[in-house]
């Protein structure tokens, strides 16, 4: 899997783990919710500030992240 089809899947988990809806979510982050799905979706590639904001709405950090989309890389090896 490439690695933006895995960091959206990522952002979906974390959202779901969060227990928030895309709108909620949306809400949290400034974001708008439409926009969020397509993240999910992976039709649009987030920008490292709205990767920050996603974070911090579901309380956890970037690094965080990228530790999760890279352990999924090395499954996918």
């Amino acid at each position: 899997m490439e690695l933006e089809a895995i960091l959206a899947k990522e952002i979906k988990k974390l959202r779901q783990d969060a227990g928030l809806t895309q709108a909620e979510l949306g809400a949290k982050t400034g974001l708008d919710a439409n926009y969020i799905s397509k993240l999910e979706r992976n039709e649009k590639t987030p920008r490292f500030a709205t990767m920050l904001k996603i974070c911090h709405a579901v309380n956890t950090t970037l690094s965080a992240l990228v530790i999760r989309v890279e352990e999924q890389l090395k499954i996918g090896e």
